[in-house]
């Protein structure tokens, strides 16, 4: 899942996001994300909602395997 999660970011921001944020677990239906840059984490935030239909799009049969993203910073 993470694996995932983390190419879906590089494919919408490029390779400028891979030094700045890194999906590490999840949990309770909760995607915890490590932001090394706060903007970064404002951005990823900004798409939430998008980035969470596309990925669980990845994932058909199961019921919302990610229902929100926490971002550490």
């Amino acid at each position: 899942m993470c694996e995932e999660f983390d190419k879906l970011l590089l494919g919408e921001w490029g390779e400028k996001i891979r030094v700045n944020a890194k999906a590490l677990y999840l949990k309770d239906k909760v995607l915890t994300v490590a932001c090394l840059s706060p903007v970064a984490a404002q951005e990823i935030k900004i798409k939430e909602v998008e980035l969470l239909e596309r990925i669980n799009l990845r994932f058909p049969g199961q019921e919302k395997t990610i229902e929100r993203l926490r971002m550490l910073i």
